[in-house]
């Protein structure tokens, strides 16, 4: 399954073992708290959300090479800055890293006092969608 993230002519391959951590998570509707009109009757408001939905993508098999880490750290450091999201093959969601919450964790599968570029780390990345 194919995993890709773009920031204008640059695609960067994510792993391909990815998984979407908090797919069924969203709730697309918002709705206001239950309140009761003087009458006494129930009144419920409800929504539906335009943007806003949380992406964390991860999972223990999600290893990612230290080079292509350090560009995913550099584009989280640009304030603002609009991606282009695939997740397995669907079409693509324009997301902003959630720096919020901390946009990328990762963390070395072995760990070296003087890690190279073809290292390889486990990655969660958060975005959200716009």
């Amino acid at each position: 399954m194919s995993y890709t993230l773009t920031n204008g002519a640059t695609t960067l391959t994510l792993p391909e073992h990815l998984l979407w951590l908090n797919e069924f998570a969203w709730r697309p509707v918002a709705m206001s708290a239950p309140r009761y009109s003087i009458t006494g009757a129930l009144l419920l408001e409800s929504q539906l959300r335009q943007a806003g939905r949380p992406i964390e993508l991860g999972g223990d098999s999600a290893w990612i090479l230290r080079s292509d880490l350090i560009t995913l750290s550099a584009w989280a450091a640009v304030p603002g800055l609009q991606l282009s999201l695939v997740i397995r093959g669907e079409p693509a969601r324009a997301v902003k890293f959630d720096n919020a919450t901390g946009a990328i964790e990762a963390t070395p599968v072995v760990e070296f006092s003087d890690p190279a570029p073809g290292d390889f780390y486990r990655l969660v990345l958060r975005f959200i969608e716009v």
